[in-house]
């Protein structure tokens, strides 16, 4: 093999990993795009289930407000 075939394999090889190398980071970005779309969607819905929870508590202190106003007119 002459210096120039040999130079030749070696810049192959290394257009193979560069090119190899591009595809994985560009891999990467698209996948780190999807976790950062995940985590906003988990914090909507963490919001939704915080809103819902407040909401939960709030009738049922309703509720007991009016429990204990049943009770203090039967006494």
């Amino acid at each position: 093999m002459t210096i120039f075939g040999t130079a030749a394999s070696v810049s192959g090889v290394v257009i193979y990993v560069f090119n190899g190398t591009r595809k994985l980071i560009g891999g990467t970005h698209k996948l780190i795009g999807e976790m950062h779309q995940t985590q906003r969607e988990i914090k909507e819905l963490l919001v939704k289930m915080d809103e819902r929870s407040a909401k939960m508590d709030e009738r049922a202190d309703e509720r007991h407000r009016e429990v204990l106003e049943l009770i203090a007119r039967k006494v």
